[in-house]
């Protein structure tokens, strides 16, 4: 009885978890304040307690493959890297990760998704919405002026996309005001790679309200130029033009060159073990020490080595692929949802600490359980 409270409590609480993560992401920008850091901690024990009350549905060869293959990171990262916190989450968020999908695919393929995902989107684009004028309010009163916020949109534009597409465009303009560049690409990435899983007529209001909003979001532009959403696009463009990549990444290839650099052939192999950090200068020239690269795959290979990295990328693959035209639409939303996220990933370490990934890939990892696959 108590586990399975605890279980619905958990779900109820994933949507408020993502967006609770926009006001504490303002503050962290704009002011530097550390509440992010307290927010994902609470959440780590969240998910531990969730697991604790169902170890004994996660005895499955995907966990034992994941501890096997994290336990040589952890003891190089014991051996060779300075003691932190690191050591200790650098080993659990992973393996949460995957205990939390068995967990969830056990959890869908008994029970329907779909109330879940109508719920999740309905909270988290309201709260996107309702908390846009409340992010403008603190950048405005600690003088910020660069905005670069994941909003948990992810869902809410696979969801649309295939429910009303209508409202797909209001969830792009959304994900422009917050500024982040990464997730703007990555749901348009999905969205062409996805175009054979839509329907001719969702297919012909998605073609005829691009213009209109491009339209739309053009004159806004030219009328407020001095927009921070709309200097944040404006000045990527300008590091195009200017060929200043560097600038342009937010500093993501000095993060990749600086750890390829202290990358040996047998790091490669193994990883540098947990709690690897590595120097890198920032803007004024100061030298930082950085715990990971934006790039997961390097974040992965270069902590963890190739087998794990490759084992991750194996499992996403399987779990995601298998999606046709006549799949049900919650399959195709989960699906659309997980891409964008993979996608995302490639841009942002954050794969590991998203409450909603695991359920995505659980999700659909049960509708291959129905089928035999898994």
């Amino acid at each position: 009885m108590v586990r399975r409270l605890y279980f619905r409590l958990y779900l109820a609480l994933v949507p408020f978890l993502s967006v609770i993560g926009i006001p504490l992401s303002a503050f962290r920008i704009v002011d530097g304040l550390a509440f992010l850091s307290y927010f994902l901690m609470a959440s780590l024990l969240l998910d531990i307690v969730l697991v604790l009350l169902y170890l004994k549905r996660v005895s499955v060869k995907t966990v034992y493959i994941a501890v096997l293959l994290l336990i040589p990171p952890l003891i190089i990262g014991l051996l060779f890297n300075d003691i932190s916190r690191r050591q200790l989450t650098d080993f659990l968020l992973p393996l949460l990760f995957f205990l939390k999908i068995v967990i969830f695919r056990h959890y869908f393929y008994t029970n329907n998704i779909s109330k879940f995902l109508i719920d999740y989107t309905r909270i988290t684009v309201i709260g996107a919405l309702f908390l846009a004028p409340l992010v403008y309010i603190i950048f405005n009163l600690f003088g910020g002026t660069r905005i670069s916020i994941l909003a948990p949109l992810e869902v809410g534009a696979a969801f649309f996309l295939f429910r009303n597409p209508a409202l797909f465009i209001l969830i792009l303009g959304l994900v422009i005001f917050y500024g982040k560049r990464a997730q703007l690409v990555a749901i348009l990435t999905s969205v062409l790679l996805s175009m054979n899983l839509l329907k001719g007529r969702q297919r012909a209001l998605l073609f005829l309200s691009l213009p209109i909003v491009f339209s739309l979001g053009l004159t806004f532009a030219l009328t407020n130029p001095d927009n921070i959403s709309v200097k944040r696009i404006t000045n990527s463009v300008d590091l195009v033009v200017e060929g200043d990549y560097s600038r342009l990444s937010s500093g993501r290839f000095d993060e990749i060159n600086a750890i390829m650099g202290e990358m040996s052939f047998l790091d490669y192999i193994f990883g540098k073990g947990n709690g690897y950090v590595y120097e890198l200068r920032d803007p004024q020239g100061e030298t930082l020490k950085v715990a990971n690269s934006h790039f997961t795959p390097l974040a992965l290979l270069s902590k963890y080595g190739v087998f794990f990295t490759v084992f991750f990328y194996l499992y996403i693959f399987k779990a995601i692929t298998g999606v046709r035209k006549a799949a049900n639409k919650h399959r195709k939303i989960l699906y659309v949802s997980t891409l964008i996220f993979i996608f995302q990933s490639f841009f942002s370490y954050a794969i590991f600490v998203l409450p909603i990934i695991p359920v995505l890939i659980g999700g659909l990892v049960s509708y291959k359980v129905n089928r035999g696959v898994y």
